[in-house]
This record gives structure tokens, C-alpha cells and sequence, in this order.
């Protein structure tokens, strides 16, 4: 049936443009929450890489390696974000959290700390999962790398609902 009126052409102008821009800004709203998200991921992911490595200097000092690896432990249980934690000093894995050991091709990437600052990557496992990963020295990097990752999922699962119900809202 094609729209012969005045009316009806103006109703059907007018419910496309208030439609699509209301699907327009809840995606440009979404992308901005997403990007928020990320950034405050970020600075919680350095908070406790930060913290972490300030702790786990003492026992490596000392070569106290069951406590490290007990506190690597502790701080994978206790933050439900967190992907994995290692430590490795000189080449060498020093404490992990991984079941199956460290992947080997986790090793290469991320290689490049500062004195005093991490270093952030994005990096993709090959399982397509996505991980926010931090190398931050310990001890200004005298007694090793802490890395650290955490999962980007929940953000993009967040992401994607709240999308999902901003746009069901405007139709």
C-alpha cells in the first residue's frame, strides 16, 4: 500500500528520524560508557599491579618464592576481573597463576617497562579472548616483572546489554 496523503507521509518521515536518531545516540552513548569502562579498568588494573608489585619485592629480596607464589594466589582470588599474575625475573617465570603454566607466547609480548611505570597492551588469547595485560617493575625492574591481566569480556558483555536495552527503550 503506498502512502498517498500528506499525513501519512509526514508521520512515517517523522517516526524514521526520531527512530534512527535514537538509535544514533544510544550507540554514541554506549561507545562513550564502553570507553569509560575501559579507563576505569585501566586505573584499577594499575592500582593493583602497583600494589602487588610493592608486596611482592620483599619476597623475592629475600628469594621467599612459596610466599609469592601464595600471595599471587591470594590476589587472583580476590579480584574477580583478574585473568593471570607471573612474575619473572632475569628470563626466569619466578611464581604464576596459570593451571598449565605460562604460555610461552605470553612471555614475548608486553616486554617493554620502564623504571618506574608500566607498560599497558591490548592482547587477544587464541581463543579470541581479550585481556588488558600490565608489566610493571618491581623494585624500579631490579627483582623482575610483574605481569598482570585482566579480562576485557565483562566490559563488552556490559557494553552490549546496556546497548541492547538503551535501544529497546526507543522502539
Amino acid at each position: 500500500m503506498r502512502l498517498q496523503s500528506l499525513k501519512g507521509k509526514l508521520l512515517v518521515a517523522v517516526s524514521a528520524l526520531v527512530i534512527g536518531s535514537g538509535l544514533l545516540i544510544s550507540l554514541l552513548v554506549t561507545q562513550r560508557y564502553s570507553r569509560s569502562l575501559l579507563e576505569t579498568m585501566a586505573a584499577q588494573a594499575e592500582n593493583l599491579a602497583h600494589a602487588v608489585a610493592l608486596e611482592a619485592a620483599d619476597t623475592i629480596l629475600i628469594n621467599d618464592l612459596v610466599a609469592l607464589q601464595k600471595m599471587l594466589d591470594h590476589h587472583m582470588h580476590s579480584s574477580p576481573a583478574l585473568a593471570y599474575l607471573f612474575v619473572v625475573n632475569d628470563g626466569k617465570v619466578l611464581a604464576h597463576t596459570f593451571s598449565d603454566g605460562v604460555p610461552l607466547e605470553l612471555l614475548s609480548v608486553n616486554n617493554f617497562v620502564e623504571e618506574d611505570h608500566g607498560h599497558f597492551e591490548k592482547i587477544a588469547s587464541t581463543k579470541d579472548e581479550h585481556y588488558l595485560d600490565i608489566a610493571w617493575p618491581i623494585f624500579s625492574g631490579k627483582a623482575g616483572v610483574l605481569r598482570l591481566g585482566f579480562s576485557v569480556f565483562d566490559i563488552f558483555d556490559m557494553y552490549h546489554s546496556w546497548w541492547f536495552q538503551s535501544t529497546s527503550i526507543i522502539s
